[in-house]
């Protein structure tokens, strides 16, 4: 839309510049008409010949082409009176619709020729906005630096890293792996066994319960084949409402705090040939002259037995009792009694 727009102004343009041409030639073939008549009627022949250049036959010829190209030969000539007294040819006026028919169409034809020569000019693209040189906001320059022979800066390669090759084993080219093998298979690992309900270590200890332990009228048999003693805090896990243990003569040794975590406990009871006895309850070691171990749901004070001659380590640990009566006895060694307990001695 935009081009018709500049074409037809452009078509208006040479309209109206070819319509003042018109007009221009029509007042110029007025104005040397009325000259040569006046030059001729009132000026002086010999003045005339001293003001005008001489003639040049060039110059001469190249107007006779030039008004061949721009006048018609129809145009008529009317002699003028005082013209053809004197010997001088002037051609006649003619009117203004003469000479439009008569001079303009020449003129009208370059025009024509003029208007088929004009042509749209050519799409230009819009440059790309450029970034000014000179300074930013800041006050800092916005020119970028190029650098020559480098448009884009080159990221240097990173060294390849070397294959780390293995050595290989004389004789063995391939190393072969030696096949996975369950933590129950290794040698080095041992794995409890289950006896009526507990957990028996290579040594023989027992060191835990399992869930088909069996407690009958709160009593606790351990087993009397497949083991030989107690480990320190077998029995953490076992199950409530144990009051009563029973320890074969099987068992010939039991840890310090083998009975930890029994909180309900209150009496053991020992086989009659066994390592280890009990009187009124209490586990006795050393034919009776050590007491091992306490109940510790026991409640009130103990009497301690007249051979008793010494504790040992943590016997009355977690005991409830409030008073150990050991005057018929005398004691080398108490084994560290709980502060909670008061110690009569003689």
């Amino acid at each position: 839309m935009e081009r018709c727009e500049i074409f037809y102004e452009g078509v208006k343009t040479t309209e109206k510049s070819a319509r003042m041409i018109r007009i221009l030639i029509v007042l110029l073939g007025f104005g040397i008409v009325a000259g040569r008549g006046y030059c001729t009627e009132y000026v002086r022949p010999e003045i005339v010949a001293e003001y005008l250049p001489e003639e040049n036959p060039a110059e001469e010829t190249a107007a006779a082409g030039i008004m061949e190209k721009t006048v018609p030969a129809e145009i008529a000539a009317e002699p003028d009176d005082g013209a053809a007294d004197k010997g001088i040819d002037i051609p006649a006026a003619l009117s203004v619709w003469e000479i439009e028919e008569s001079v303009l169409p020449a003129y009208t034809e370059n025009i024509s020729e003029t208007e088929a020569e004009v042509a749209l000019p050519p799409a230009v693209d819009e440059p790309a906005l450029k970034v000014p040189e000179g300074a930013g906001e800041m006050g800092e320059s916005t020119t970028v630096p190029i650098v020559p022979g480098n448009s884009e800066p080159e990221v240097p390669a990173m060294p390849e890293e070397p294959e780390i090759e293995v050595p290989a084993v004389p004789g063995n080219p391939e190393a072969i792996l030696p096949p996975a093998t369950d933590s129950t298979d290794d040698p080095g690992v041992s794995v409890p066994l289950a006896i009526d309900g507990f957990l028996v270590d290579e040594s023989g200890m027992i060191c835990g319960v399992t869930d088909s332990l069996l407690i009958e009228d709160g009593c606790m048999v351990l087993p009397s084949e497949g083991c030989t003693g107690i480990a320190s805090g077998a029995f953490i896990h076992a199950p409530g409402g144990i009051c009563e243990i029973y320890i074969p003569a099987n068992i010939t040794y039991i840890a310090q705090g083998a009975f930890a975590g029994l909180a309900e406990l209150e009496w053991f009871e020992t086989a009659p040939s066994g390592v280890y006895c009990t009187e009124d309850g209490v586990l006795l070691s050393d034919g009776g002259t050590c007491i091992l171990s306490f109940p510790a749901a026991r409640t009130g004070s103990y009497k301690v037995p007249a051979k008793v001659t010494r504790f040992a380590p943590g016997a009355f640990d977690g005991a409830c009792i409030s008073t150990i009566d050991a005057v018929d006895c005398s004691l080398t060694d108490t084994g560290g009694i709980p502060e909670t307990i008061q110690l009569l001695q003689k």
